[in-house]
């Protein structure tokens, strides 16, 4: 596609319940946590930089100085990512008190619910839920009048009409096809439901801006060549799985206009692999892309990219696109057979 003009569709006929809720935040010291994720959580930590800077909301470098405290929202709330869950109960009680908002997060917890993990509160969080799935489960399990709870769009969705994405619409030049299938604690082979990545780290604000600063490092001073070499055996594997065929004989009939372009098959959300820059690239550069990741899905839609995607092994990525991306005709949901081997 030449050019993307797609919006965001209102949610149960109100829009901007985020934003309001941030301006309210104006002349507050505010204390953003990101925590710290793949590269798709870098992706939803620079939609909330964005947002806070269109809301005029001033960060502060403690919780200690802080009025209030944002914490990055996600897909963290998961019983596999237990030390993840563990760092954010620490979180909120080091702030007991101050006012929380959590960014818009999916749920899937079933041993703990969100009141287990963040302990008796006198002051009010306000949860922002990213799908209805994880609104109803929330819901159903809060006791406590502190929480609130509204519906709203990942925040990745806020880099639309951003400097960030014009770049990347601009520097857009199709080399392939992206075929992203996680290899991680939310793969489709449910074996690896139990598997914990040690890149599940934590961060607080002043290390992400290193964090940040070292993503602009070039990649050609960064990436070392046995780190390239790395990356080619790592393709040449992913090939070689039922999903990644199945992935690529379903591109090629569906768009045999390009049967003879490269196909590449890459987690490029898992930091293993890739810079945030080079991850931002690999998807700007694909003709097509079929993705079990959420955020190369996003990120590809954004671009106006037509864009496959293939949910996990819960709610998240379809409620996600039922929410946000229904309405975008270069965006398409494969039912939860495809990974079973079932092409649509």
């Amino acid at each position: 596609m030449s050019s993307f003009n797609y919006s965001l569709p209102n949610i149960d006929g109100h829009s901007g319940r985020l934003e309001a809720h941030l301006t309210g935040l104006k002349g507050k010291r505010v204390y953003f946590d990101p925590l710290r994720g793949n590269r798709g959580d870098e992706l939803i930590v620079l939609g909330i930089r964005e947002l806070l800077v269109r809301q005029e909301v001033t960060l502060c470098n403690s919780i200690d100085e802080a009025d209030h405290v944002l914490i990055k929202g996600g897909g963290a709330f998961l019983d596999t990512y237990e030390s993840l869950l563990n760092y954010i109960s620490e979180l909120f009680e080091s702030c007991q008190n101050k006012p929380v908002t959590l960014m818009p997060t999916s749920f899937g917890l079933s041993r703990r619910s969100l009141e287990d993990i963040v302990g008796p509160r006198d002051l009010p969080v306000q949860v922002f839920v990213r799908e209805r799935a994880s609104l109803e489960i929330l819901q159903a399990r809060t006791k406590s009048p502190q929480f609130s709870y509204a519906l709203e769009h990942d925040t990745a969705f806020y880099l639309l009409g951003s400097k960030f994405l014009s770049q990347q619409i601009r520097k857009r030049s199709p080399k392939h096809i992206l075929v992203v299938e996680r290899q991680d604690a939310e793969s489709l082979d449910t074996t690896n439901m139990g598997v914990q990545k040690t890149q599940q780290g934590h961060e607080t604000a002043g290390s992400y801006l290193r964090v940040a600063a070292s993503s602009m490092v070039p990649d050609s001073i960064k990436v070392t060549g046995r780190r390239l070499r790395n990356l080619k055996k790592i393709e040449d594997t992913n090939r070689q799985t039922p999903f990644a065929k199945l992935a690529s004989d379903f591109l090629v009939s569906r768009h045999p206009e390009h049967s003879g372009t490269p196909v590449r098959f890459l987690d490029a959300s898992d930091n293993t692999y890739s810079t945030f820059p080079q991850f931002v690239s690999i998807i700007r550069d694909a003709s097509i892309v079929l993705t079990t990741r959420l955020h190369v899905g996003i990120l590809s839609a954004m671009l106006g990219i037509p864009t496959y995607l293939v949910p996990g092994v819960y709610h998240k990525l379809s409620g996600i696109h039922s929410l946000s991306m229904n309405t975008w005709p270069h965006v398409t949901l494969l039912p939860r057979s495809f990974a079973a081997g079932q092409s649509p």
